[in-house]
């Protein structure tokens, strides 16, 4: 092959148009192997660590957030699933649902033993500490606490209400409104 030099008086041959000029001041010369820009390999590179760490990061982030919404979503156990898990969940501190039941409260100076229930599956609870004031039998609780043998030993307990408060009121309720005081048509 033969290569075509640019005129010496430094402008473009005749006729052709292009770039200034190229790195070797060839014009049309075909590059020979081994010389030019410096190969695409280097960028490829670079971007792939990019993409390497982009993706490292978002799995750290996902993993973060599927822990996050897991230990939110897992706020209790209740007493099916701790019975179930029982040898898992012994010596380890965690949340208890169950509903207390009936003639089960005992209060002993500053320790309350009383059972909480699910179905027919019950936990005998020892409470130490006093309760917060809406803790009564019928109602749904959250204990905090561990296994002690067959007896989950509490620390905190938490009354499960709903948030729909009634105002008190002596007497009938005005014509026209709910229990909750919303007006009805």
């Amino acid at each position: 092959m033969t290569e075509l030099q640019a005129p010496p008086s430094g402008g473009t041959p005749s006729g052709a148009s292009g770039p200034e000029g190229s790195r070797d001041g060839n014009w049309l010369a075909p590059t020979p192997p081994g010389r030019g820009a410096a190969p695409p390999r280097v960028r490829r590179r670079a971007s792939w660590r990019l993409w390497a760490v982009a993706v490292v990061l978002a799995g750290a982030a996902g993993f973060l957030l599927y822990k996050g919404i897991g230990t939110s979503l897992d706020y209790y156990v209740t007493v099916r699933q701790a019975l179930a898990d029982k040898t898992k969940l012994a010596g380890r501190t965690f949340r208890l649902k169950g509903i207390v039941q009936p003639g089960t409260v005992h209060h002993q100076g500053d320790i309350v033993d009383f059972t909480v229930a699910e179905g027919r599956d019950r936990i005998a609870v020892e409470n130490i500490g006093e309760p917060p004031q809406l803790f009564q039998v019928g109602i749904p609780v959250i204990v905090q606490g561990t296994f002690v043998g067959s007896t989950f030993v509490s620390h905190e307990v938490i009354v499960d209400h709903t948030g729909n408060y009634l105002p008190s009121r002596d007497g009938p309720l005005p014509k026209g409104t709910s229990a909750t005081g919303v007006a009805q048509r």
